[in-house]
């Protein structure tokens, strides 16, 4: 398997698409001017990633807060 062909499983295992996979490697093989361009689409990925965590974060808290409600009424 080649470099970009591990990058690419790895761009899919951070949640990109197949479309955003070809345009991030496209980028990466036209060079260093394109250093820029990647990093803003490597902060927006990581952005939605914590805000699903956050939002998971936050269903959880409420399960908990449900669960702590009928146990205390016992």
């Amino acid at each position: 398997m080649g470099d970009l062909d591990k990058l690419a499983g790895q761009l899919g295992e951070m949640g990109f698409s197949k479309q955003e996979t070809a345009y991030y490697l496209k980028l990466l093989t036209a060079g260093e001017g394109s250093d820029p361009e990647r990093l803003r689409i490597l902060c927006e990925k990581r952005t939605a990633v914590l805000d699903e965590i956050h939002r998971l974060e936050h269903r959880i808290i409420s399960m908990d807060t449900l669960r702590n409600e009928i146990r205390n009424k016992r």
